[in-house]
């Protein structure tokens, strides 16, 4: 009905012109609203820019290597078969490298790590009861267990192990004008805290705090300045370090 009524209103207007014109008969198409929505919503979509890494389950997970930065501050007592005793101070400031490796399910995080610095501490007890005692360090190193939680690119942690420092005792009588050295590698738990914050993808940078209890030694020298000392040393630790995290395998 709709084509017969096209039709007669194009030959009345054609007719007054003193033109006819031969109308043929068209098949309407159907276009379907949703079928253009869907043209023009899929021809919108850009392709993304590159992949995108999310900082979720297991991108913490993986090998890493670091360099460290530290300032350590240790503290050692001893006591004479005199009766005398006492304790002083030493620190240093160090630099060493650290290496280990971290799994991850879900926010868990857990791993081992290895670590090596310079110790050029150094501190002694200032000439008390007329001999200067004094330890200085030459270097240190720890075995540890690390576990965290992931908060995004943010991982707090707690950080466990054993550590090793090796370190020379010496006895100086001023009397006399005599010394005795004692060099040892002294061992002990170390234990601590940290933060660690992914900077990019395969960076990352972290604070830790960490103590050290080194344990006792035995240091006897009579032959040099007649004495002798048991003494403790401890050391705590606040470490910064940079650190590459390697990309994991992709899994098959």
């Amino acid at each position: 009905m709709l084509r017969a009524v096209l039709a007669l209103l194009l030959a009345t207007a054609t007719a007054h012109a003193g033109q006819y014109w031969e109308v043929e008969e068209t098949t309407l198409v159907e276009v379907r609203p949703t079928q253009y929505q869907e043209d023009v919503y899929y021809g919108n979509i850009q392709p993304a820019a590159g992949p995108r890494v999310r900082w979720g389950n297991g991108q913490w997970q993986g090998l890493h290597v670091g360099i460290t930065v530290q300032r350590d501050n240790g503290k050692t007592s001893y006591k004479s078969p005199y009766g005398t005793s006492d304790t002083f101070k030493d620190s240093g400031t160090n630099v060493g490298g650290q290496v280990g490796y971290t799994w991850q399910s879900g926010p868990l995080t857990y791993g081992v790590e290895g670590d090596y610095a310079t110790s050029n501490n150094k501190g002694d007890d200032n000439f008390a009861f007329g001999q200067q005692d004094k330890i200085k360090g030459k270097w240190q190193a720890s075995a540890r267990g690390r576990v965290g939680v992931a908060v995004g690119r943010v991982m707090p942690y707690a950080t466990a192990g054993w550590g090793w420092q090796n370190t020379t005792y010496t006895i100086y009588d001023d009397i006399l004008g005599t010394s005795a050295n004692h060099q040892e590698i002294l061992n002990g738990p170390t234990y601590g805290a940290g933060v660690e914050v992914a900077l990019t993808d395969r960076i990352t940078t972290r604070g830790e705090f960490r103590r050290t209890d080194y344990g006792s030694d035995q240091f006897d020298a009579y032959t040099s300045v007649a004495s002798a000392r048991e003494y403790e040393h401890n050391q705590d630790s606040f470490i910064w370090s940079l650190n590459y995290r390697f990309p994991e395998p992709p899994a098959r």
